[in-house]
């Protein structure tokens, strides 16, 4: 069990600095590849879109993460569909997000807060 625990844990770790590369300054409003992106140094919490997978065969997958164990419980919420248009809320409280074959997500724009109703 440690080994594969560990195993995991590595490759893990190699994915998220092989594939979504080294952690920016500051983080970024969209993920242009794959990877696993560390809530709040990678990407910013938020709402999160994007057009679709790349590619129509294989679908998009994603997760919420609560750590990188690589075991099944580290996931929040996870989804693989074919959609042409994906929609997910990424939480402060989450570790990171991985994005599998999902195209470039970008986040969208906070709703102004609200002022009260319209002539009370």
């Amino acid at each position: 069990m440690r080994t594969k625990l560990f195993v995991a844990t590595c490759t893990a770790a190699a994915a998220m600095v092989t594939v979504a590369g080294p952690a920016s300054a500051a983080p970024q409003t969209t993920m242009r590849q794959d990877g696993i992106f560390v809530v709040g140094v990678d990407i910013f919490p938020g709402i999160w879109v994007t057009t679709g997978p790349w590619d129509d065969y294989m679908g998009c997958s994603w997760e919420r993460l609560s750590g990188f164990s690589g075991e099944y419980e580290d996931v929040i919420a996870s989804d693989y569909t074919h959609s042409a248009r994906i929609v997910v809320a990424i939480k402060p409280t989450d570790v990171a997000f991985k994005t599998e074959w999902c195209g470039n997500w970008v986040m969208q724009p906070s709703p102004a807060p609200s002022t009260g109703s319209f002539g009370s």
